[in-house]
Order: C-alpha cells, then sequence, then structure tokens
C-alpha cells in the first residue's frame, strides 16, 4: 500500500502480519483451547481443573465462550495476511482480562466465586 506522508513524500506502507505476532497466536490458542474444554466440559470441576473455583456452573460455561472466542480470533490472525483486518480485535483481548481483574467489586469479595 502506497501513501503520502504530511509532506507529500510517496511512502510504502506494510500492512502484514509480522511473524512474532504469528507466533504469539499459535502459543496462545492451546491455551484458550484447553481453558475452553475445562470451563464448559467440566462446570463443576474448576476447583480441580482450572485456576480457581467458579459458581455457579453457567458462569463458567460463560467464561467458556468467551475464550472460545478468543481462540477463534487468534486463528484468524494465524491465517490473515493483513494487518488492517485483525488489529481491531486486539483492543478487546488485551482490555478485557486486564478488567476482569482489576474490577473491584462492590461487596469486598471476589466477583468470580462469591467468596
Amino acid at each position: 500500500m502506497q501513501c503520502c506522508d504530511d509532506a507529500g513524500v510517496l511512502v510504502r506502507r506494510d500492512d502484514r502480519v509480522l511473524v512474532s505476532t504469528r507466533l504469539l497466536a499459535l502459543v496462545i490458542i492451546p491455551f484458550l483451547l484447553g481453558a475452553f474444554v475445562i470451563l464448559y466440559g467440566f462446570p463443576r470441576d474448576t476447583a480441580r481443573l482450572f485456576a480457581w473455583p467458579i459458581k455457579p456452573t453457567m458462569t463458567s460455561m460463560m467464561l467458556a465462550s468467551a475464550y472460545l472466542g478468543g481462540a477463534y480470533f487468534f486463528v484468524r490472525v494465524l491465517a490473515e495476511r493483513h494487518w488492517n483486518v485483525i488489529n481491531g480485535g486486539f483492543p478487546p483481548v488485551v482490555c478485557s482480562p486486564a478488567c476482569s481483574v482489576l474490577r473491584p467489586s462492590p461487596t469486598g469479595r471476589s466477583s468470580i466465586t462469591g467468596m
């Protein structure tokens, strides 16, 4: 892709997905799929199989859907050649976990486990 900079000089823009981005996606996908299988397939066993116990079971199943969506996004990162097609997905990928961790609970208890 070519465009002009502020001085009107023709410059070439690079719109490719970097190899490092693809490698990161390849590393992340198995973890997201593993979390999906645990949370959706075994919602009553999260205390034993997951990082923390999640109650009620519907909560773990909803969280599983987010992990599956993340895995789908990173599969698309692997397959896509142009950065402009996937760049809009990275802010939600970063903000969603950050907001979950940083969100204060009004009761002082964990917002996930209720403890």
